[in-house]
């Protein structure tokens, strides 16, 4: 369970310059005042820009006469009217609202990863007029429930979802660890100055990376959504990072096949150390 999606939208569309809104997740509800500090703010109207959603989607307009005519009705006061009304005027009002909603989405689901809050992605479905389906009054209109994989950087703020993956990555690895024991291994890895990156289902944390001093400390992805080119996605993300090297235990013929396959090759080191009780002679 989580937040719905569509709720974050509705809430994030409400917001203005007068109005703002706090999640709060021990009631799991918008309220329009932060009631304690475990009430999390929603993106301000600052944050949502609506004016520069505006001007993103003029960008996308093909038509040079249309596109002149929607910079010209944002300038100056009653832009957001004025823009409405042109769009009528060019027949893209309909792909305006679709522009818009889109956008709107990926703020709500931006704002769930970056908080990390679960989500729900259930598409609105319009409920049928009065007079339809009199003979059917049992009909039920399904909600499908879409899920998307997401990638993102990990903080302190956003980890918790994350600690009980690592848990279970330790855990697989043969270790005897909890929850404790995870999150103290995450918090060493800021206080290190790592970088965390994560594979989020609708908010949920399927996969992880760890990269410290430019080293791929930990991979990892849950056993059933593997074969999905998550791991893929995430070591791409670190490779945008840094120049990655790759330390692997002898032994992991599937690791190793992993990172050949993608384009990893073996640096050959020599390895010395000093025997107890040698001098070197002058």
């Amino acid at each position: 369970m989580g937040v719905l999606l569509q709720d974050v939208m509705d809430h994030l569309e409400d917001t203005d310059r007068e109005h703002s809104f706090f999640y709060d997740p021990e009631r799991d509800r918008f309220i329009p005042e932060a009631d304690d500090d475990e009430c999390i703010p929603l993106y301000d109207h600052r944050e949502i820009n609506d004016y520069g959603m505006m001007e993103d989607f003029i960008a996308t307009v093909q038509d040079d006469k249309a596109a002149e005519w929607l910079k010209n009705a944002i300038k100056g006061r009653g832009a957001f009217r004025m823009f409405r009304a042109t769009c009528d005027r060019f027949g893209l009002t309909e792909r305006w609202y679709a522009y818009r909603e889109n956008r709107y989405r990926d703020l709500a689901v931006d704002w769930c990863l970056e908080n990390g809050i679960a989500y729900e992605d259930i598409p609105y479905v319009p409920e049928p007029d009065d007079d339809e389906y009199v003979d059917e009054p049992e009909t039920v209109f399904p909600r499908p429930e879409t899920k998307e994989i997401r990638y993102g950087a990990v903080s302190r703020k956003n980890r918790l979802p994350v600690v009980l993956l690592v848990r279970d990555d330790l855990q697989e690895g043969g270790e005897d660890a909890d929850t404790e024991d995870a999150e103290d291994v995450l918090d060493a890895y800021f206080g290190d100055g790592c970088m965390v990156f994560a594979a989020m289902e609708n908010g949920i944390p399927v996969g992880y990376i760890a990269v410290c001093d430019a080293r791929a400390e930990r991979l990892y992805v849950r056993p059933e959504y593997r074969r999905r080119g998550i791991g893929t996605a995430l070591l791409k993300m670190a490779e945008e990072n840094t120049e990655l090297m790759i330390d692997l235990i002898p032994g992991r013929a599937d690791a190793e096949a992993f990172f050949r396959h993608r384009g990893y090759g073996t640096v050959e080191l020599i390895r010395l150390r000093k025997t107890h009780g040698t001098e070197t002679a002058e």
